[in-house]
């Protein structure tokens, strides 16, 4: 059974809807990304206090792939990572180019309209409403925002128009540690047990897009 990036979960739960409403040709994401995030073995408190990493081994080749492999799409993804200071909550900037016209107002209201899938809706695991969209100029922000419905809900705010080549903008925030990973692999257990019951095998691929939020297999 796989389960995303923890990085890629955020994005993909609110890239979701907009590429099934309006396609996404291309992203731009620049990520910061929790201490939490680097595991025992990560960095030492002295490298990190008061300071920006400007590049995480290996991350960045991840999180495009990963993302199109979610969302079944063919996105051109640029990115750059950097660990900050945060003891958990991963945050993305992001800007897309749409595939079909469409204004911020229009990206908000299909944000504020997801609902999970129908076979995600009885799983215990998982909130009634799995993306929160924040309208405050300031959100959202790691320390309000990361555990959002116990830290399963995945916040946006700051939709906004984007320059040329990018038509929208928006910033995400993510629990690292329980809708990136925990959480994503109990989701991924819960739904397995809906869809095949506790002894029959499910498929080898396993089910990145429900770790996602998506839906997706």
């Amino acid at each position: 059974m796989a389960n995303p990036n923890c990085v890629v979960v955020g994005l993909a739960m609110a890239c979701a809807p907009i590429e099934r409403a309006f396609g996404i040709e291309a992203a731009t994401v620049v990520t910061l990304q929790a201490i939490s995030g680097a595991g025992l073995g990560g960095l030492g408190a002295m490298a990190v206090a008061g300071n920006v990493i400007p590049g995480i081994e290996g991350e960045e080749e991840k999180i495009g792939p990963e993302l199109n492999k979610v969302l079944g799409a063919r996105i051109e993804v640029a990115v750059a990572v950097h660990r900050v200071p945060v003891v958990d909550g991963h945050t993305a900037h992001v800007f897309l180019k749409l595939g079909h016209a469409a204004s911020a107002r229009d990206v908000t209201a299909v944000l504020k309209g997801f609902r999970p899938p129908a076979a995600a809706r009885a799983l215990p695991s998982l909130p009634v409403r799995p993306l929160v969209v924040r309208t405050e100029p300031d959100r959202p922000q790691p320390r309000l925002d990361a555990d959002a419905a116990n830290g399963m809900a995945v916040s946006v705010g700051r939709i906004r128009p984007a320059p040329a080549p990018h038509d929208v903008a928006f910033a995400v925030v993510a629990h690292n540690g329980v809708r990136g990973a925990a959480g994503a692999c109990i989701a991924n257990a819960e739904l397995h047990v809906a869809r095949y019951g506790v002894n029959r095998p499910g498929p080898v691929h396993g089910l990145p897009g429900v770790a996602a939020g998506t839906g997706a297999p």
